[in-house]
């Protein structure tokens, strides 16, 4: 039986479903931000490619900041930078768009930039959302696309309220090139390149696609919007799960990349009480930075030959609560196949 993730209810069992690497080899968020196959990236006319991961506040307004790789696209070149934004504002029908400067940009559960132009202060949020049209303004990195966004509503179940994911598109070219849906993780920052969840303040959005694994992880109970615990805990629980959604196995050791197949369905239990199922037979036990324990022969990509590094996890054999204790997070195991 399949069961469908919420962040909002307990469950029993998550489907891998999309988002998988098997194994990554592209440079595009390994599995973290969208899945191997789509693309959430820009190129300029050098083919160097910036891929964002979150609006972010300074003294000077709203930067757009992400990861950054060279036309080789070679790992060890990459890095993360900020980029200073211009944007322009419709006014409404036959009146054209007026330049804005974007002032802030909103921590809570919807996208919200208040702007300053010509005409005073002004904000857009909700179904004006899409008349704002934001465009990276520096010189070192060029680019002729603009960045728009429509918010999209959605009721969630009993008395939970209502939630809100976005349609980005870069021009024509959609943000989230799978299913297009983009939703967001106020206040955190997460590496596009190990996984790691830290606190970034009040003034951060992170964007995180549908199928990547920052959102499953969101949707599957991690949320930090909807869990109650540190600081710390919850940065420790979405870290966690994203490693596990992603079975980046030797993460901890170096390698980074994505193990994990489509179609999978995994058990997940973790020490805090958020997922409770049993995670048996057991394939391994998570932390932030990777498994801390893993048992080769239930790897979930057992059709697929992953690598046997100079230094991998212990074996966890069959008992994951002794590994709870030695710091482990989250357990994962393989849902019973017929």
């Amino acid at each position: 039986m399949t069961l469908v993730i919420s962040c909002w209810a307990t469950v029993a069992a998550a489907n891998e479903g999309h988002g998988n690497c098997s194994p990554c080899q592209e440079p595009n968020g390994r599995g973290i931000y969208i899945n191997r196959e789509a693309d959430y990236c820009v190129q300029d006319k050098e083919k160097r490619r910036f891929c964002p991961e979150a609006f972010v506040q300074t003294h000077d307004g709203v930067e757009l900041k992400g990861r950054r790789f060279p036309a080789s696209a070679n790992p060890a070149e990459e890095y993360v930078e900020s980029y200073k934004l211009s944007a322009t504002f419709e006014l409404g029908p036959n009146q054209g768009a007026t330049p804005v400067i974007l002032t802030r940009v909103t921590t809570g559960p919807r996208l919200s930039f208040r702007f300053r132009s010509s005409n005073g202060m002004g904000e857009a949020s909700g179904a004006n959302l899409h008349k704002l049209r934001i465009s990276i303004n520096e010189k070192v990195f060029p680019l002729s696309a603009a960045l728009t966004f429509v918010e999209h509503e959605v009721a969630l179940p009993g008395k939970h309220g209502r939630s809100y994911w976005y349609e980005g598109k870069w021009d024509s070219k959609e943000y989230c090139s799978d299913k297009n849906r983009l939703f967001l993780l106020p206040g955190k920052s997460v590496d596009a390149q190990r996984g790691r969840v830290t606190n970034a303040g009040t003034g951060t959005v992170t964007l995180a696609c549908q199928t990547g694994a920052i959102a499953k992880c969101m949707d599957w109970g991690y949320n930090p919007s909807a869990i109650s615990f540190a600081d710390d805990v919850e940065n420790q629980l979405l870290g966690a799960c994203i490693q596990a959604k992603r079975a980046a196995y030797f993460a901890r050791f170096g390698d980074f990349e994505s193990y994990t197949v489509d179609g999978k369905k995994l058990n997940i239990k973790d020490r805090e009480g958020v997922l409770t199922a049993n995670p048996r037979p057991l394939e391994a036990v998570w932390t932030e930075d990777g498994a801390l324990c893993f048992n080769r022969d239930l790897h979930r990509a057992i059709e697929v030959d992953i690598p046997k590094p100079p230094q991998e996890p212990l074996e966890c054999g069959d008992e994951f609560n002794r590994w709870f204790g030695k710091g482990g997070i989250l357990a994962t195991g393989q849902y019973p196949q017929k």
